[in-house]
């Protein structure tokens, strides 16, 4: 908790000034996390201070709001590239949250906005035949590029502005277990399908062989309705967040969510069953080849 008050104070996130006539305070709370590395043991423990934004109201507190986070389409993307042209990947943890527009990458280093309009939070920087990338998710910051002289100079100049953590070689990334190899680059999510089964209470339930069986037909006049839809829908919005490196479960999960309003028995019946297939396949995952055409 010392850290993060520290963090702002340190990085000039903000001054003390007397609150304006009329205006009122937004509130704060702590948050508290454990946070993990991917063979599930403890990396350390977050304290972060965060604003209570729903007591704003737009257009009297605020005019627009921006999301520091990059699109998960864009890393995978990102990453598909950098196994096909032999890419360096590395990882970087900013101590305190930032937005990417916080952060002066673009006059000192040369790093330029990519205008995408798909996503604004990749910075690219071309020197020549050096080509740089830098994706910015909260306070996670991922490096990519054909040219270690520019990564590790672009590191020595966020070093300089920032508190931050070099985690070297990418690994784990925005939940995502990444491994590096000649192949290419493998994409899992093995602790978080895990931690969804144990959390679920189908640890010791016997796995299934496949996500759904092809002869299933859903409707909403099917069965009794379910009397609280909220363990659902977490279950549904967990599934969702699985299916960034398991295709093999799009099919079901997006079958299922259909039925997220109003969901009845045989709904949550078929929802656990792709539980049980999680169970039995946790390890699987995407290969970005590194001999695949672009």
């Amino acid at each position: 908790m010392a850290a993060e008050r520290k963090a702002p104070e340190d990085n000039g996130t903000w001054v003390i000034i007397d609150l304006p006539p009329n205006k009122r305070v937004v509130g704060c709370k702590w948050v508290f996390k454990t946070k993990y590395k991917s063979d599930g043991t403890i990396e350390r423990h977050k304290a972060r201070l965060v604003a209570k934004g729903f007591t704003q109201t737009e257009g009297l507190d605020y005019t627009r709001t921006y999301s520091p986070v990059s699109k998960l389409t864009t890393l995978r993307c990102l990453l598909a590239v950098a196994a096909t042209q032999n890419w360096h990947l590395f990882q970087l943890d900013v101590n305190k949250a930032m937005s990417p527009y916080q952060i002066p990458l673009r006059p000192q280093t040369g790093l330029s906005e990519l205008q995408s309009q798909a996503d604004y939070s990749p910075f690219t920087q071309r020197r020549g035949t050096s080509y740089t990338t830098v994706l910015v998710y909260v306070n996670d910051i991922l490096l990519a590029g054909n040219g270690i002289a520019a990564i590790d100079a672009i590191k020595a100049y966020l070093h300089s502005q920032f508190h931050l953590k070099d985690f070297g070689v990418l690994k784990y990334l925005f939940g995502l277990e990444v491994a590096l190899s000649p192949s290419g680059i493998f994409l899992s999510q093995r602790k978080y399908a895990l931690d969804i089964v144990h959390d679920y209470g189908l640890t010791n339930a016997k796995p299934t062989a496949f996500p759904m069986d092809q002869n299933s037909r859903f409707d909403d006049t099917q069965g009794e309705l379910l009397v609280d839809a909220t363990h659902y829908r977490r279950l549904l919005g967990c599934l969702q967040y699985l299916t960034v490196t398991r295709p093999d479960i799009l099919y079901a999960v997006d079958t299922l969510s259909q039925f997220s309003r109003k969901p009845k028995k045989v709904h949550w019946d078929a929802a656990l069953r792709i539980l049980r297939y999680i169970k039995a396949t946790p390890g699987h995952g995407i290969l970005l080849s590194s001999t695949s055409s672009l």
